[in-house]
């Protein structure tokens, strides 16, 4: 099967609790132009409780939002060591919902199963990416962020630029944050335990030691 086969296709889906959930695919949205190879997908999932088929992935007001598959899954887990991180397992894929981290990282240009014009893959790229965006400084799987803060990023292989004279506010490989400054979306002071930060954070040439993004956040009003 292929294309727009998969309409009405059914898969078993992974809970964090460990139960499993129907889903259904209920349209497929194909990708045009520079997105070609981003489909998106609406899917409902069994309630079975009410007996009704509802979204999968639903906005503030209950209508249902698209989802692109992407291949593996994450550690969803907060606060431990190895939270928040991608696990590369071929017998599994995650739909991954507009509007959240990992469908927000493929829209940025970081296609997990794309490479630079140099054949460099991007996946350590989107992984860092849903780092970033959830700014998980610590890479323990715990978002020090909320919805609607501004960030700006850019990386070295040219999917983003520098587009803002903002401020610097952290450095991210696919681990987390390599370094942060003391200007963040944080609503508190962030540390780390056990984790060295590198100094002078911030800077262009840090894209060859092994940072992957740099973010920046708006001067304060």
């Amino acid at each position: 099967m292929s294309g727009q086969s998969f309409l009405g296709a059914r898969f078993i889906g992974n809970l964090s609790s460990g139960d499993t959930v129907e889903l259904r695919v209920d349209g497929i949205e194909p990708g045009v132009g520079a997105d070609a190879d981003v489909w998106a997908y609406l899917v409902s999932y069994y309630d079975a409780a009410d007996a009704l088929w509802k979204p999968a992935c639903a906005a503030a007001d209950g209508s249902a939002l698209s989802a692109i598959p992407v291949a593996g899954r994450w550690d969803y887990r907060q606060g431990v060591p190895g939270g928040g991180a991608k696990v590369d397992d071929a017998a599994r894929f995650t739909f991954a919902c507009e509007g959240a981290a990992i469908a927000k990282c493929v829209r940025f240009g970081y296609r997990p199963w794309g490479t630079t014009a140099d054949g460099l893959s991007l996946a350590d790229h989107h992984q860092a990416c849903t780092r970033m965006v959830r700014a998980d400084f610590c890479g323990d799987g715990t978002s020090h962020t909320t919805d609607g803060q501004w960030v700006n990023l850019h990386d070295g292989v040219n999917v983003q630029t520098d587009t803002e004279a903002w401020l610097h506010e952290a450095e991210w490989d696919a681990d987390g944050a390599r370094c942060f400054t003391q200007t963040t979306r944080a609503a508190q002071a962030v540390s780390c335990p056990g984790q060295t930060q590198r100094t002078q954070c911030g800077q262009w040439a840090h894209f060859q030691a092994g940072t992957l993004i740099m973010s920046e956040v708006p001067p304060a009003q």
